[in-house]
């Protein structure tokens, strides 16, 4: 066992191995907010990362007798699920379903302002730059600015390492620069 692991930690553990109803109680009351933060740093939806929570606390109920006292703490071990859960939630394509189903009655005034102010990219050619772009860079300029994953997200999405995604639009963004500032020096824009 972990040395630093302390007594009632073991005894809630005693309890989850006897599948104890007051252990996972205690579990989830002491836990839970912590796992949750987890989870929100990699989710960012209060709805879909409670239900990611719930979905965690069970898994944790059903392999409790596979976690290892002598590997990591019990923290540890439980945090690693959620953040797991979390990771393949991101990956699944219900995720990808629900970031782009968005119907008109869930957006307010603001946010339908924001989505058309979004969308005036097209009116500068800023799609039209980026389909001169590396099918690579191409696929992580339009996950980054056009359906505004963070690089870590894309990351993901793309099972490629988070350094490859920097490279790759820190290029891109270079080469469209140079592109912009070529077509907004000719004067071919009709007013």
């Amino acid at each position: 066992m972990i040395k630093n692991q302390n007594t009632q930690e073991m005894i809630l553990l005693l309890g989850l191995k006897k599948k104890d109803d007051d252990a996972f109680q205690s579990l989830y009351r002491d836990y839970s907010k912590s796992l949750l933060g987890i989870i929100l740093k990699i989710i960012k939806n209060i709805e879909q990362a409670e239900d990611i929570l719930q979905d965690t606390f069970i898994q944790i109920f059903s392999k409790i007798d596979f976690y290892d006292e002598n590997k990591s703490r019990l923290f540890t071990w439980m945090a690693r699920l959620a953040r797991n859960k979390s990771l393949d939630y991101l990956k699944s394509t219900v995720a990808k379903k629900k970031m782009q189903t968005i119907t008109i009655y869930c957006l307010s005034e603001s946010d339908i302002h924001i989505r058309i102010n979004c969308l005036e990219t097209d009116l500068i050619g800023i799609k039209t730059l980026c389909d001169n772009l590396p099918a690579a860079q191409m696929q992580v300029i339009n996950l980054l600015f056009f359906k505004g994953y963070t690089q870590s997200e894309a990351a993901i999405i793309l099972q490629l390492p988070l350094g490859t995604i920097k490279s790759r639009s820190r290029k891109a963004l270079i080469c469209l620069r140079d592109k912009f500032e070529q077509n907004i020096f000719k004067p071919n824009f009709l007013y």
